[in-house]
């Protein structure tokens, strides 16, 4: 089973200091191990629990929706985006909750349960409610089996249904474009499968690839203004705050 390799992350709550501290775990070469202790070897049974028969019927806001909150889930690339989106929508009166979890993904509910935790988080939150979500790098444990792809696809759509019992709506972002050679070659299949589900969903997909990326490819740095902009982490994976910034303003003029 391919263990991915990350880049310790702290509790990210703001710009300033603790992101300065959030860049240096970044960018020292200390490395951290995800939590994907489930077996590769997917029993047929434990398939049959885990897998709806079918995915229920979903009647998501449509995009002219007025919404009141935007909840952050997800991984510690959300983290890092969840700064840029904090800033930014607060210009346009959003409320923004940052939900979102550093070492998690879908695939191991042992270790954290996604979809009892958005279903918990939003019995307790008013008004119309928009999720972002963004998950991949954490996940890919033997991707290229069928297996797999089933219980991970089902649960996708787990998040799907949580938003709609409790009439939200949920749209999904991109795994941006990656520079480490496993996760560049990993992130299509996942992304293929979140557009899909989006599709079968009739929800929102949200690209953040134009946003920080070059013809598709990693870009460390761009000429803004004038000057050099550092748009990602030097690990290659994570979103720097400018990085962080325009994928927010990307999202936000789409919603």
């Amino acid at each position: 089973m391919r263990v991915l390799v990350c880049l310790i992350l702290g509790v990210l709550c703001g710009f300033g200091d603790v992101f300065s501290e959030y860049l240096r775990a970044q960018n020292s070469g200390v490395k951290f191990t995800p939590n994907l202790s489930e077996s590769s070897e997917i029993s047929e049974e434990f398939l049959k629990e885990n897998i709806p028969q079918s995915a229920p019927e979903f009647t998501p806001a449509p995009m002219d929706t007025k919404f009141d909150t935007v909840l952050l889930i997800g991984d510690s690339i959300m983290e890092g985006i969840a700064m840029g989106f904090e800033k930014e929508a607060a210009n346009l009166g959003l409320k923004v909750i940052n939900a979102a979890k550093q070492n998690t993904g879908l695939y191991n509910k042992k270790y954290f349960d996604w979809s009892v935790n958005l279903d918990n988080r939003l019995k307790n939150i008013k008004g119309n409610v928009l999720v972002l979500a963004h998950f991949g790098p954490n996940d890919t444990v033997n991707t290229a089996s069928a297996k797999w792809k089933n219980l991970y696809k089902s649960r996708i759509q787990e998040l799907y249904d949580a938003a709609r019992k409790n009439g939200a709506t949920l749209g999904w972002l991109e795994v941006p474009c990656m520079k480490r050679a496993d996760l560049k070659a990993n992130m299509p299949l996942l992304n293929a499968m979140f557009k899909g589900a989006a599709k079968d969903n009739a929800s929102p997909f949200f690209g953040t690839s134009e946003a920080i990326c070059r013809g598709g490819e990693f870009q460390l740095t761009r000429l803004i203004d004038g000057k050099s902009t550092t748009l990602r982490a030097k690990d290659g994976i994570h979103l720097s705050p400018s990085g962080a910034k325009l994928v927010a303003k990307k999202i936000l003029n789409e919603i």
